[in-house]
C-alpha cells in the first residue's frame, strides 16, 4: 500500500469517528486501525528520511569533488 492510500484510509477513518451514531465498539477498532495506519506511515516517512540524507550526502561529496577540480 502507498502513503497516499494509508493517509487517504486514515481520513476515512477521522470522518467515520466524527459521526454520532457510531458505537463504541466500532469508535475502537476504528481508533486501533488509525494508530496502525499512523504508525506505519511514520517508519515509511523515517525510511524515506534516512534515503534523503544519504543522497544528499553524496550529492555534498560530488561538490566537494568539482570544487577540488
Amino acid at each position: 500500500m502507498s502513503l497516499e492510500k494509508d493517509l487517504k484510509s486514515l481520513d476515512s477513518i477521522l470522518l467515520h469517528l466524527d459521526k454520532e451514531d457510531i458505537t463504541l465498539d466500532k469508535s475502537l477498532e476504528l481508533f486501533k486501525d488509525g494508530i496502525a495506519l499512523t504508525k506505519k506511515c511514520i517508519t515509511f516517512l523515517n525510511e524515506k528520511k534516512g534515503e534523503l540524507k544519504v543522497l544528499n550526502d553524496e550529492l555534498k561529496e560530488l561538490e566537494v569533488e568539482i570544487e577540488e577540480e
